[in-house]
């Protein structure tokens, strides 16, 4: 049963707007618009939290607050607060506060603050529920029941209703349809669009502030405003909120603790849309890879440390849909390789949260039986913690001819590697020469890897931007590199620059704007496309000051 808020207001639509938003939370809702009506509610609900206004028919809040201290189990006392239209003077306070209310409130008062007052305040009444009509628990701790886990089972059950996840004060909910995350809403301020793009940097205090005083006078939503301010385009406000509703998923995935609660069949309205292409892997992997703490992958890794970790058929191919870069698959293909999962603790942290994100999703799965006497060991992978590695042939074994292709391109793959990595920490001493060098090395090793290509490219343009033409051979260079490297922003935020040095501005900030589309967190790119408008507005400003002439 959920819990039940009293919401008591002579204002009958002030009223009503509140109640539709605490039911929106997922609470049962009671209202009352006077002294009489909001005593006999709360004696016939006996709500777990009452909002209360001060002035109302028939009394005032006072003596509505006196009448529910005098009803209530006084082992018990019922969580108030009290909303006044005027200030608030001492003796208004001090009254208060011996009635014990938890929040003396003046209007007007933000939704967002009044929702998280109940959240804050009351017990929930489902942290003990049984086990849901679909086999998993209806609420449960986020201890027991890893979120990523929580997702990939909640996504194979193919679940449809509401998922309310908390942590302390924080508390985000999520709409599940067909087991995937379609929308999110949050009780974070910080979480709103405004405050979002402030911290983004994507506008400034000083138009924070103009645009939640229009939102007060009514002129509509606040990114609606924010485009007629001209402060953002469309496309900004669409990429904004795509990144703002991914970012309040994603917060989930970084907390040690918490609860969760299923209401099977739930509807969530005034969400954030969500588009993970109708697949929640996609959500669990980019959410592991980004903000999963690596201790509790690791832990995961440590206590099964002793299976084996196994693929079915079609996992390779699953992966390829899925848009995994080469150098992923790689590393699955010789995961299975390894002698134990414990031994995978060895390679680089991207590798580790990739093989716990392909684990909590099922992609992969663990087997306890012994490795067979011919399976390959992973030497390579120890002999070299730092990168992504091949499985060599277990020691005494005499490897097959059909074998050794293999083993010569996983060596090649390493080499590679090596070189890449020795690369960008060249870039970044500024030692572009030398970079360049290591580049070019990684990709004779391996030239299939785009990604290689795409840095030697952006080496040279920074060795030799002085030089005439430097920017169009390195575009020759990056463009072969982003052809085989389609999934990765760093392709598309090199183009764009590039791209920008040629003064071609149109393409560089769609290649901005791809880079986006691909990581929506990506900083950089975000930075070149107000650098880009920034430029834009006063080449138009000119362009008017000398046609004024």
């Amino acid at each position: 049963m959920p819990p039940t808020v009293l919401c008591v207001d002579d204002d009958k639509t002030l009223c009503q707007s509140l109640a539709k938003a605490l039911a929106a939370e997922g609470y049962s809702v009671a209202t009352a618009h006077d002294c009489d009506e909001a005593l006999a509610k709360f004696k016939q609900k006996r709500p777990d939290f009452v909002f209360l206004d001060l002035v109302l028919p028939k009394g005032d809040g006072f003596q509505v607050l006196e009448g529910i201290r005098a009803a209530q189990d006084p082992s018990a006392p019922v969580p108030v607060a009290l909303v006044s239209g005027c200030s608030q003077d001492d003796e208004t306070t001090r009254r208060a506060f011996d009635l014990d209310v938890k929040a003396l409130l003046t209007k007007p008062v933000p939704l967002d603050q009044l929702l998280a007052l109940p959240a804050e305040h009351v017990k929930d009444k489902t942290a003990d529920a049984a086990v849901g009509g679909n086999g998993l628990p209806a609420a449960g701790s986020l201890i027991s029941r890893a979120f990523p886990e929580l997702l990939s089972d909640l996504s194979t059950e193919h679940t449809t209703g509401v998922l309310h996840v908390k942590n302390g004060r924080k508390q985000k909910w999520l709409q599940l349809e067909d087991g995937c995350p379609t929308a999110v809403k949050s009780n974070l301020r910080r979480e709103c669009l405004g405050d979002w793009l402030l911290r983004q940097g994507r506008i400034s205090a000083q138009i924070m502030e103009e645009s939640i005083k229009r939102m007060r006078e009514g002129e509509g939503l606040q990114g609606q405003i924010l485009v007629a301010m001209r402060s953002l385009t469309l496309d900004d406000l669409k990429q904004a909120l795509r990144s703002q509703s991914e970012e309040k998923i994603y917060e989930i995935f970084e907390w040690g603790d918490g609860q969760f609660r299923l209401e099977l069949g739930g509807r969530l309205s005034g969400a954030s849309p969500l588009d993970f292409r109708g697949n929640a892997v996609y959500a669990i992997l980019d959410g592991v890879r980004r903000r999963y703490p690596l201790e509790r992958v690791d832990g995961y890794l440590r206590t099964h440390g002793d299976a084996r970790v196994t693929a079915g058929p079609e996992t390779i191919q699953r992966l390829f849909q899925l848009g995994l870069n080469a150098g992923d698959t790689r590393f699955v293909r010789k995961v299975e390789q390894a002698k134990s999962l414990g031994d995978l603790l060895k390679v680089n942290e991207e590798n580790r949260r990739l093989l716990y994100g392909l684990l909590a999703t099922h992609l992969l799965e663990l087997s306890e039986a012994p490795p067979p006497e011919s399976a390959e060991s992973n030497a390579a992978v120890a002999a070299d913690p730092g990168a992504t590695q091949p499985m060599g042939p277990a020691a005494g074994a005499a490897p097959k001819n059909e074998q050794q292709p293999l083993d010569d391109e996983g060596r090649r793959a390493v080499k590679a590697e090596l070189e890449f990595q020795r690369g960008q920490a060249k870039m970044r001493s500024r030692d572009y020469a030398g970079a360049m060098a290591c580049f070019e090395t990684a990709v004779e090793l391996f030239p299939d890897e785009g990604e290689y290509r795409v840095l030697q490219g952006w080496a040279f343009f920074l060795d030799r931007k002085e030089q005439p033409e430097a920017a169009e051979k390195a575009l020759r260079i990056v463009r072969q590199g982003a052809k085989l490297a389609r999934d990765r922003d760093t392709s598309y935020l090199i183009l764009g620059r590039l791209y920008r040095e040629l003064n071609r501005l149109d393409m560089s900030e769609k290649m901005f704007e791809r880079a986006l589309d691909i990581r929506p967190d990506c900083v950089e790119a975000q930075r070149e496309l107000r650098l880009l408008q920034m430029r834009r507005r006063k080449e138009q400003g000119l362009i008017g000051r000398w046609l004024r002439r």
